[in-house]
């Protein structure tokens, strides 16, 4: 388990250092085109709400079938003659090699349920790209009526930022199939790894790009195109290890009563998901139509940091989740119970201490990162921390009510949150004149209730 969690780690911080190095090069190309970058990655996000859930609700029925999956049977060594050589046994003995274990288990592939659960739900993903590539179109059309695009940033150059970032989550997410399978067949460590080949891969792609570039107004469709990219390494990639991991077949074996099972649980945890657009996301907006473009540059970095603080609590929450679904697919409360105790108190102690780090650092960081020390930003930053802390130590939380399959009130709780965020930010702004200090505050408020009430005794409670 330690080698899978320093690499969930690995894979969470080349998102963040892939994301910094991308903005700063665009920042200091254009302040404006950063601001859009943010804007447009902070709303597209929707779309991954297109894939329905398919990542853990995959996890969830691989887990089941790795319990049932029975172990080779060691029998008494059996001497075999025969006139044309090595005669292959299908079972394994006292005295078969870890060599020959290796090849057998390489013939005897995955079984019939593992193969029908990947190809059912490679069908399901590639239906879900039809959907993705429709709202990706929507929302290039609609742009100039979404977004307040300043009139020296060339608007085709968005919408084709958007198209293409949009086509690059939809190759990441049909590679969720594989992911799962990977995952749940004790590989995490290898699956996280591909995604820190692919975060660096956008890195070099970006800069790439930018170097042999000669057209200087075209930087944001630049970075939507090796965004793509690198998501269509990631697709390469794991489909090649889920195939060498358990030989099985993308097309082959499509069960379609499975396909019920899997979208009715993947639709509750993408409605939970959507839920979650009501807080950062409609923030982004809510502060694009009532408050000024200064107010988005300054909100912006700082909710960078945010993401960044919580990769390092979801990188624990990205590990337990299949390791909490095996343990509880084995009737193994009690390992579930403590991996939520003492993951949520890690999580903890480790955004607060990281919180503390970053708010005195601060000023340093952001003149490295964007050329100067932003006051604007530093100002608003502790109540962005709090509210880091409060909600990042429930990515655990969070990880196990999916593990053990109580979708339906994570879901529920986090679309009262929700709502509570949107009312709760509009009030502070409109009616107590709090600006953006008042967007902040709201979705401190939606955090305390979901996240430091709710969520620690509802856990607690079902894992007894």
């Amino acid at each position: 388990m330690r080698w899978d969690i320093l690499s969930a780690y690995a894979a969470s911080i080349s998102k963040v250092l892939s994301w910094v190095i991308v903005s700063a090069m665009l920042y200091r190309k254009s302040p404006d085109a950063f601001a859009i970058l943010a804007l447009v990655r902070g709303t597209l996000g929707v779309l991954n709400y297109a894939a329905l859930g398919l990542l853990p609700a995959m996890i969830q029925a691989f887990a089941t079938v790795a319990r049932t999956e029975p172990a080779p049977v060691v029998v008494s060594p059996v001497p075999v003659v025969t006139e044309g050589g090595v005669f292959q046994l299908s079972y394994v003995t006292p005295d078969t090699t870890r060599e020959q274990l290796a090849n057998l288990n390489r013939r005897s592939g995955a079984n019939d349920q593992t193969q029908s659960i990947y190809a059912t739900g490679m069908l399901i993903a590639l239906c879900t790209i039809i959907l993705g590539a429709a709202a990706t179109a929507g929302f290039a059309h609609f742009s100039n009526h979404l977004y307040r695009i300043p009139r020296w940033i060339n608007r085709e150059d968005t919408k084709l930022l958007i198209e293409f970032l949009g086509f690059g989550l939809m190759l990441r997410w049909f590679s969720d199939p594989a992911g799962a399978l990977i995952q749940t067949r004790g590989k995490i460590w290898i699956d996280n790894l591909m995604q820190v080949v692919a975060e660096f891969a956008w890195v070099i792609f970006s800069f790439y790009f930018s170097a042999i570039s000669t057209i200087p107004d075209e930087p944001l469709r630049l970075i939507g195109v090796a965004f793509c990219l690198s998501t269509a390494l990631l697709l390469i990639m794991r489909g090649i290890a889920a195939r060498k991991i358990t030989r099985v077949s993308a097309s082959e074996g499509i069960n379609w009563q499975l396909m019920r099972p899997l979208i009715t649980t993947g639709l509750l945890i993408t409605v939970a998901q959507l839920a979650d657009y009501l807080y950062s996301p409609t923030d982004y907006l809510l502060i694009n139509h009532l408050l000024t473009p200064l107010d988005l540059r300054h909100y912006a970095p700082a909710v960078q940091i945010d993401s960044g603080l919580l990769m390092l609590v979801t990188a624990l929450g990205a590990v337990l989740l299949p390791k909490t679904a095996l343990a509880h697919a084995a009737g193994n409360r009690a390992i579930v119970r403590k991996y939520y105790l003492r993951g949520t108190l890690a999580s903890a102690v480790t955004l607060i201490a990281a919180s503390v780090v970053i708010y005195f650092a601060s000023p340093l960081i952001f003149r490295v990162w964007f050329g100067y020390e932003m006051p604007g930003t530093v100002a608003i930053l502790p109540l962005i921390l709090l509210n880091t802390v409060i909600g990042g130590s429930s990515a655990v939380g969070r990880a196990i009510l999916i593990g053990i399959g109580k979708t339906k009130p994570f879901t529920i709780s986090v679309l009262i949150a929700g709502v509570t965020n949107v009312i709760a930010s509009v009030v502070f702004v409109q009616y107590f004149h709090l600006g953006l200090n008042g967007i902040i505050l709201g979705t401190i408020v939606a955090v305390v209730i979901r996240c430091g009430i709710w969520m620690p005794w509802y856990v607690l409670r079902e894992l007894r």
